[in-house]
């Protein structure tokens, strides 16, 4: 393989002449000898891909191949917002570059940002130290943990998590990004939140099913929904207060149908078949399902289909957080999505400044959601919706 680097005298500009080797290849093995050669020491950043790219008489997406290249064998690392630094070969990996990620891999919605998440941390050649926090000791793993030196932790949990276990003593004010919505007043200075906006999701939602022409809507949720949906104070976690409280003051009706735990259904929770077909068939009966969660929809759905496929046509449904129990029905239906991915890039904007040593600012980062409109074929009868 023949290649050669030429320098023109004083301008700073090598140029490759290339006749079998791929140019990003030849770039690698340039900056790789400046690196072998100490004129690139560790913590030394490269110029930016722009100014190599005009260096090398190159485009923007070879130079970022090569970099990628040496970046994979341990030579360089890219920091969101700072750019590429040489680190030397084999660097071992410090307390400092792992985090603990401490959310549900399995539950769809959350599987779904732990995904994204560790997909940031691996762009990032970062250490992840997984922990379920539906574990029945979660707190005593997160106490033995403290002793890593982890950068921070990123955290989702429900409402029975012990967050009290970040203020013991013994943790030493750490470092949490906390995810989606956080149950608790527990207050310290190393708190960051990244928070999905449920009220404006709830009435995204009374919206949407207003401007569409429905005056008549059945809830569907949990025991624990039922409960929250009166509550003013689960307002800023539960997405059900708000639109009960925006369809209620634009003049809607509404009323709530509670869902139970069922490990026989593959759903994991099941309806009362009878007392959804009595609802749906009554005089005045909703023309519109709405469900704290996708899985509650898609339930209903599943029951109409065999049993009433005429009310499944003529009634809209719409869930919240937007999972494969939505996008997978059939016909999928609406829904609400926590955009997740943008959850995940903010928690990174926060991450990122924490290892250079920057303080992010403590404001809480509220993400807006999306309306996710499925097209589901509705064909009302005459005088179901209000015109």
């Amino acid at each position: 393989m023949a290649m050669n680097i030429e320098s023109q005298g004083g301008t700073g500009v090598a140029r490759l002449r290339v006749k079998s080797c791929p140019k990003r290849r030849l770039i690698a093995q340039d900056i790789l000898a400046e690196i072998k050669t100490s004129d690139l020491g560790p913590g030394d950043r490269l110029p930016s891909m722009k100014t190599l790219a005009r260096r090398y008489s190159v485009s923007i997406r070879t130079v970022h191949q090569a970099l990628e290249e040496l970046e994979g064998l341990g030579y360089l690392r890219k920091f969101h917002g700072a750019g590429t630094f040489v680190l030397g070969r084999h660097q071992p990996m410090t307390p400092a570059e792992t985090v603990v990620v401490c959310m549900e891999s399995q539950a769809h919605t959350f599987s779904e940002l732990f995904g994204e998440i560790m997909r940031h941390l691996h762009e990032r050649q970062m250490t992840a130290v997984a922990v379920e926090p539906s574990h029945s000791d979660v707190s005593t793993t997160l106490l033995r943990i403290r002793h890593s030196g982890a950068l921070c932790y990123l955290l989702h949990a429900s409402v029975s998590f012990p967050f009290s276990v970040f203020t013991e003593p013994a943790m030493g004010c750490p470092r949490v990004i906390a995810f989606v919505s956080w149950h608790s007043d527990v207050e310290w200075p190393g708190l960051f939140r990244v928070l999905s906006d449920f009220p404006t999701g709830g009435r995204m939602v009374a919206d949407m099913l207003w401007e569409r022409g429905h005056r008549n809507v059945l809830v569907l949720g949990t025991g624990t929904d039922e409960v929250l949906i009166g509550q003013p104070s689960a307002r800023d976690f539960f997405a059900g207060v708000s639109f009960a409280e925006h369809w209620t003051e634009v003049g809607g009706k509404w009323q709530f149908m509670r869902s139970r735990e069922d490990a026989s259904c593959n759903s994991g929770v099941t309806l009362d078949a009878e007392r959804l077909l009595k609802i749906l068939s009554a005089e005045d009966a909703p023309t519109a399902i709405v469900g704290t969660r996708d899985v509650e929809v898609w339930q209903a759905q599943q029951i109409l289909s065999a049993c009433r496929p005429s009310l499944l046509s003529r009634i809209e449904r719409i869930g919240y957080y937007d999972t494969p129990w939505s996008r997978s029905a059939d016909p999928p239906f609406s829904t609400v999505s926590l955009s997740l991915p943008a959850m995940a890039d903010a928690a990174m904007t926060i991450l990122d400044a924490l290892r250079v040593g920057r303080d992010p600012p403590r404001k809480t980062i509220l993400i807006e959601p999306t309306l996710v409109i499925r097209d589901q074929n509705i064909s009302p009868r005459r005088g179901d919706i209000a015109q």
